[in-house]
């Protein structure tokens, strides 16, 4: 098909599709309290942001941290393959079936997925988005580089501005010259500071930018305006076929 017909639809995890953070079911499952946590996260972040450290990265050391002093042992790789799984319960309505709901009303398109987060990779390869999805980013990680099942450290990053060189690396597809899908034919879906990079390179490109809240949360619509100049729709997350959110998704893929 040609690249006409190409769209490529990009999202964001947390608080995009699922309600809440993906990587607190880690820490449920070790018994580590999650406010705390984040509460400490936000704090370093804060101190560290003033030398324009990379704080998107800040959470992972804390909660290898975290779990190494209650577990007794480093958190592995199929503590987050199991752990994967509890994410289907993390949900928005609509999910997944949108996936495929939205490729069969739209025959003539040729429709990709794609998971842009600044989570963890090995979670989200083992929940029921994954089979939809023709990538995955998200922090990864290294093992086997030391005796014994933990993680060893980080392989790969994906923090917030990071996302804007993997939307032109999906953009490229397995081309060496040209683009596969034009950014113009890309939506970027996201709630959040870490998708303002992603949201404003995708509306500047002439693509869609959509920032999603839950309108279960009292904040969440406030907090959203806050990101009003950097896309195209502020709306709220639901999947189901008919909502406001499925209806701007399929009259732009169709434009």
């Amino acid at each position: 098909m040609d690249s006409s017909k190409k769209r490529s639809l990009i999202f964001d995890v947390d608080w995009t599709l699922t309600k809440g953070y993906h990587p607190s079911i880690v820490l449920e499952h070790f018994g580590i309290n999650i406010k705390d946590f984040w509460a400490k996260v936000t704090r370093e972040q804060e101190i560290q942001s003033k030398d324009r450290v990379n704080v998107d990265v800040i959470y992972i050391t804390y909660l290898l941290h975290e779990v190494q002093k209650v577990k007794g042992s480093g958190l592995t790789i199929e503590d987050l393959n199991f752990l994967g799984e509890n994410i289907n319960d993390m949900l928005y309505p609509g999910l997944p079936e949108f996936f495929d709901n939205m490729k069969e009303v739209n025959t003539h398109l040729d429709i990709s997925y794609h998971l842009l987060s600044v989570g963890l990779k090995d979670m989200l390869k083992n929940c029921s988005l994954a089979r939809y999805c023709n990538s995955i980013d998200g922090y990864d990680f290294l093992d086997g580089l030391t005796p014994g099942p933990g993680i060893d450290g980080l392989k790969s990053t994906s923090s917030s501005h990071e996302k804007v060189s993997a939307i032109v690396k999906i953009s490229r597809g397995e081309l060496t010259e040209g683009y596969e899908c034009p950014i113009k034919n890309m939506i970027y879906f996201g709630d959040g500071h870490t998708d303002i990079p992603a949201f404003s390179f995708v509306k500047r490109r002439g693509g869609t930018s959509i920032c999603v809240f839950d309108p279960e949360e009292k904040t969440a619509y406030s907090k959203a305006e806050k990101f009003r100049n950097y896309v195209n729709y502020i709306l709220p997350v639901d999947y189901r076929k008919n909502s406001d959110l499925w209806c701007v998704i399929s009259d732009t893929i169709n434009k």
